[in-house]
């Protein structure tokens, strides 16, 4: 599996690296949002936010063109479907752990792809991840999106443990 790092600054940025290397950034406006930027080490963009009578569905647009959207369902795991090159694959976003703050991305075939460990830093008063691909997700040419998102959804995951979904808009 190849690993990378999710570091956290002022708990609404987020950089996604590789060995230093800094691959994209998933940054909110304010706490707890939905709405979201993703902005990848090639300078392109991403937009992420509610959309719908109720706003549960999240989408993820580049140049006005979705390229991915997710919802949680009753079970309380998030279905991610992406859109890219006009083909749609679906995932399942899921907390693996109670304690533990470790969550996974499936597969169709309910194959585990992405492995994500949350740390609470108490020094930075903030959380970082730690986050594992299989290596045949890792040749996806839009793993670097898919990662930020999945770290989007461990954010809902955590709001929704600290009873702040009300601010998420």
């Amino acid at each position: 599996m190849d690993e990378y790092l999710i570091k956290s600054s002022e708990s609404r940025n987020f950089t996604l690296l590789k060995k230093d290397q800094e691959l994209g950034h998933l940054l909110y406006p304010n706490w707890f949002s939905f709405k979201a930027e993703i902005i990848l080490s090639d300078s392109s963009i991403y937009e992420m936010g509610p959309v719908g009578f109720w706003g549960t569905t999240i989408e993820v647009k580049h140049d006005e063109v979705v390229l991915a959207n997710f919802k949680m369902n009753w079970n309380g795991h998030i279905i991610l479907k992406t859109f890219f090159e006009e083909r749609e694959v679906d995932f399942m976003f899921k907390n693996k752990g109670f304690f533990k703050r470790s969550y996974i991305l499936e597969n169709q075939q309910h194959e585990e792809v992405v492995s994500i460990q949350q740390e609470f830093k108490w020094d930075k008063f903030n959380f970082e991840f730690v986050l594992n691909a299989t290596p045949i997700f890792q040749q996806d040419i839009h793993n670097h999106i898919l990662y930020l998102i999945c770290i989007h959804c461990a954010n809902y995951f955590t709001s929704l443990g600290t009873g702040n979904t009300s601010n998420m808009s």
